[in-house]
């Protein structure tokens, strides 16, 4: 007779043991992402004090030496300089009965760099951290908003977007340009990843190349401007006279808004032109001149000898940027299908390409562009859509141009070369049947 079994009884989880008097150890998952958040947050905290700091001492130091009050010098600098650098994140500027909407682009790129440089300084390679970083950046831009009281109405929400907009993309930035960073690719959701092969991600690099060689070839085309109007900027700062003190913050205030004229010049090659005030016209085939501000920095406006003739043909350097993304989309396509690539996939990377830098620049332009002052200074600057459009349909063509003909070139030695094999297979067959 056997034994009687011992009734089974559930296993019971022993607690962890503990040294007397040592607090229990948190999960470490949980204090690395606590880690990453808080690295996230000191970073936007670093990017805000930056990036104020440059914007608002310049005009404390204008305000100290044009001011008899102290006091009142003081507290207007710092409310002048808040509202730019709100500017510059696309919050409106009620001065007065005046709303300026245009957005200093430079002060757009200044924010821009200083997110990039503290959260690849600082910043942690996780979302988590990115996620503080931009939700702290741009609740910090928010309660600046309230605090000047410079937005009108509820605009004052716009700096929610815009502050999430710019210290998100800085943040992103800086981040993936960190050495222990992952590759994009890796971290992101597997839709993405999907939704960006078959041409998607060949175009939007063949997007970043064409808007990158846009953009310079018009940083070129204000240079050339600059110099050829070198002599009415030299007379409207003599006619200013603004001093030393000055004269630096004037020289400050004009770099802020280069980045608008370089915009503005992408606008004019690609052909709609742009506006300085309504009533005025700055384009290739046409030119139709006005009152303007008096700063130096509109010395640089088009003059009579860039309208008209030769300068007629400017779309074609959009056409030639598109060219070279065609050429990107040609190579990457080739690399990743073969010889020949589907036409599908380069039909998908143009139009990425062409849908890309247009809508990039369209984005410029919707925030280098607006209101700078009332009657004819609420119209400067140029049609985001119709720039835009235009522009994505140059580069459309150009792309199309460079991938029809590599592709059809590609198409005919491809044939050629099968041709060629099958003559010498009929060939090996007649000197084999031959030789039996």
């Amino acid at each position: 007779m056997s034994a009687p079994t011992r009734p089974t009884t559930t296993a019971r989880r022993t607690p962890p043991r503990t040294v007397p008097g040592e607090p229990l150890a948190r999960p470490e998952g949980r204090l690395a992402e606590l880690r990453s958040a808080a690295a996230g947050a000191f970073a936007a905290l670093q990017a805000l004090g930056l990036s104020l700091a440059i914007v608002v001492l310049p005009a404390i130091v204008a305000g100290l030496a044009v001011a008899d009050s102290g006091e009142d010098s003081w507290g207007g600098a710092v409310h002048v300089a808040l509202g730019i650098w709100l500017l510059g994140h696309g919050v409106p500027w009620a001065a007065g009965p005046v709303v300026v909407t245009l957005a200093p682009l430079g002060i757009t790129l200044l924010a821009l760099f200083c997110c990039y440089v503290a959260a690849k300084r600082t910043a942690h390679a996780t979302l988590g951290s990115w996620g503080a970083a931009t939700g702290v950046y741009a609740v910090a831009a928010f309660l600046l908003a309230m605090l000047a009281r410079e937005a009108p109405g509820w605009w004052v929400l716009v700096a929610l977007v815009g502050g999430g907009a710019v210290g998100g993309l800085g943040f992103a930035l800086g981040i993936l340009a960190r050495p222990t960073s992952p590759r994009l690719a890796d971290v992101a959701p597997w839709w993405l990843v999907r939704a960006t092969d078959h041409g998607v991600g060949v175009g939007l690099r063949g997007a970043a190349l064409a808007t990158s060689s846009l953009v310079a070839l018009a940083g070129v085309l204000v240079v050339c401007w600059a110099v050829a109007g070198r002599a009415t900027s030299a007379d409207v700062a003599d006619a200013l006279s603004p001093g030393v003190v000055g004269g630096i913050v004037l020289a400050i205030s004009q770099l802020a808004l280069v980045p608008n004229l370089v915009v503005w010049g992408v606008a004019w090659l690609a052909g709609p032109g742009f506006a300085v005030g309504s009533g005025t016209t700055f384009a290739p085939t046409e030119q139709v001149l006005g009152p303007v501000p008096a700063l130096p920095l509109l010395g640089a406006l088009p003059g009579d000898g860039w309208v008209g003739g030769p300068w007629a043909a400017a779309p074609l350097a959009v056409v030639l940027c598109g060219a070279l993304a065609g050429v990107l989309v040609w190579r990457r396509a080739s690399d990743v299908a073969g010889e020949v690539p589907p036409w599908r996939d380069l039909a998908t990377g143009v139009g990425t390409a062409a849908l890309g830098s247009g809508l990039v620049l369209a984005v410029l332009l919707l925030l280098g562009s607006g209101a700078v002052g009332p009657g004819t200074m609420a119209q400067v600057g140029a049609a985001p859509l119709l720039v835009g459009g235009v522009v994505a349909g140059e580069v459309a063509l150009g792309a199309a141009l460079v991938v029809g003909t590599l592709g059809a070139r590609a198409a005919w030695r491809t044939r050629g070369e099968r041709a060629d094999r099958r003559w010498h297979a009929v060939d090996e067959d007649s000197s084999h049947a031959s030789t039996s």
